[in-house]
């Protein structure tokens, strides 16, 4: 994989996935999310807290593999993968699919995406309209969609 995961993205387009659900993940791992930190980079300086966690600065890789938040969804995922995981970078994520050797690779992929696609539907929950959605309803919202998942025909997976 190349130092922007452009092999590993390859699980990001896959027909049964919904495009917009994949265009937020392909977004996020080129760093063209409408983050605090990527719009200070664009010379748009804005207070920077996490809305999720209101206690660090926000970062996307912050926000998807550091916050409270996120992290409770990420350990809830690693018991189902019976594994531990520990992201360096955002690149990270998909080794998960490249290490995976089974039928259940597309299952994960799908995972991954509906993971990264909960978080940020939490945080513009909390601020466009103020409502706060628990780390448990996002894990029920994302299994949900993993059930109907055209994935889930060779993999009995569950999260």
């Amino acid at each position: 994989m190349n130092s922007r995961g452009t092999t590993s993205l390859r699980w990001v387009w896959s027909k049964d996935i919904p495009p917009s659900k994949s265009l937020l993940a392909w977004r996020l791992m080129h760093d063209k999310l409408p983050t605090y930190d990527n719009l200070a980079m664009r010379g748009c300086s804005l207070p920077s807290m996490c809305s999720l966690c209101m206690l660090n600065t926000k970062t996307s890789f912050h926000l998807f593999f550091q916050c409270p938040y996120a992290i409770n969804i990420w350990r809830c995922f690693a018991s189902i993968l019976n594994c531990s995981l520990h992201f360096q970078t955002k690149q990270d994520i998909w080794s998960l699919c490249d290490r995976n050797r089974n039928p259940c690779k597309l299952a994960i992929s799908y995972a991954l995406i509906n993971i990264i696609n909960a978080i940020w539907f939490s945080i513009n929950q909390i601020r466009f309209k103020s409502k706060k959605i628990h780390w448990k309803t996002a894990i029920s919202i994302i299994n949900s969609l993993i059930q109907m998942s055209p994935s889930q025909e060779n993999c009995n997976f569950h999260y």
